[in-house]
């Protein structure tokens, strides 16, 4: 708000429908300066929710090519934020359960290549561990992704945001 609020005056300054003299320009730019260090005021203030902004940034970046130079694209990124924490929990959830089984996978030597592209005697040595691991319950859960669940994710969740209000609180 306040930067449109400048953003308009600059216009004005510029646009030349205003004549502004020495003593407009010098306002302007003091209001820029009172802006300035208010919001480096309200940064300093909050460096740790500023650095989980800029990290949730960062992410988008590498995983969607976000960048500042596209208007659009930062606002699918300030949408993502505004998405319910239910619909997040359940994504981290996924994402924490996807990682597990490919990791459960490569310790156990499985390759998640298309049967097709094997030859008979790795399937059959897969196959073999696979019936074995199926046996057991604690493997069962891992092999199909169910490492997580749902309230383990969200309790960790609510811990980790509730140490990071403390720390944004000093």
């Amino acid at each position: 708000m306040k930067r449109n609020a400048l953003n308009r005056i600059k216009w004005r300054i510029e646009s030349g429908y205003w004549k502004a003299d020495k003593n407009d320009i010098e306002a302007f730019n003091s209001l820029v300066d009172l802006v300035n260090i208010k919001n480096n005021a309200s940064i300093e203030k909050n460096k740790t929710a500023y650095s989980i902004y800029a990290s949730c940034f960062l992410f988008r970046l590498n995983g969607f090519g976000l960048t500042f130079l596209n208007e659009l694209s930062q606002k699918e990124f300030h949408k993502s934020l505004d998405r319910p924490i239910d619909l997040i929990i359940n994504e981290i959830t996924s994402e924490l359960n996807f990682m597990a089984q490919l990791k459960f996978f490569r310790d156990l030597k499985i390759e998640l290549l298309y049967p097709d592209c094997r030859n008979p005697m790795e399937k059959e040595d897969e196959l073999s561990k696979i019936k074995s691991l199926l046996k057991d319950p604690n493997k069962f859960d891992q092999f199909f992704g169910n490492t997580w669940s749902y309230n383990e994710v969200e309790s960790n969740i609510r811990n980790n945001f509730l140490s990071f209000l403390d720390v944004c609180n000093k």
